[in-house]
């Protein structure tokens, strides 16, 4: 099922500009478990769409410069599940395209472990409008092997995965 019914301007006013990706890469490389507090999500301010698999909307898109590194923009709008084919880490409000090889389906809540699957993240306590959302995490394939094409079929798209014929299989 797929959450994403937005349009094109408001699907890129939800995606992650210069100083969200640096503020997520920097992350990764480094090592740290969890993004910096920043703009948006931080002890005082927490929107839901700082949760996993969430987005929200740039507050005043055309005062935004998508290529500043330094300042993140306030992201605090209009809330909703991260698109299928994108993914939107914790603690940041924006969505990521998922790479070439990646499978990134919306999730779906499974009721047993009350974890959004095939993900690994739980809906947030007190949040009872709160729904899975789209994947949460790309790393690489050792810490997120849950986004990537599985063995036994191929994905020529981030939301697309086609099981391979007989004799076809890696």
């Amino acid at each position: 099922m797929n959450f994403c019914h937005y349009s094109a301007e408001d699907v890129i006013g939800r995606v992650c500009y210069a100083t969200e990706l640096k503020d997520y890469f920097e992350r990764f490389f480094s090592g740290r478990r969890y993004l910096k507090p920043n703009r948006n999500c931080n002890i005082t301010s927490r929107v839901s769409g700082c949760e996993p698999g969430w987005a929200c909307v740039v507050s005043v898109p055309e005062d935004v410069d998508m290529k500043d590194f330094v300042n993140i923009p306030a992201r605090t709008d209009d809330c909703q599940p991260c698109c299928e084919g994108f993914f939107c880490p914790k603690g940041l409000t924006c969505m990521i395209p998922c790479p070439l090889g990646a499978y990134c389906p919306t999730a779906t809540l499974d009721t047993d472990t009350g974890m959004c699957k095939p993900y690994s993240y739980q809906l947030p306590p007190g949040m009872p409008n709160y729904t899975c959302g789209g994947a949460n995490i790309w790393a690489d394939i050792v810490t997120s092997c849950d986004i990537f094409c599985s063995s036994g079929s191929y994905c020529p798209t981030s939301t697309q995965k086609i099981p391979c014929s007989s004799g076809y299989l890696p």
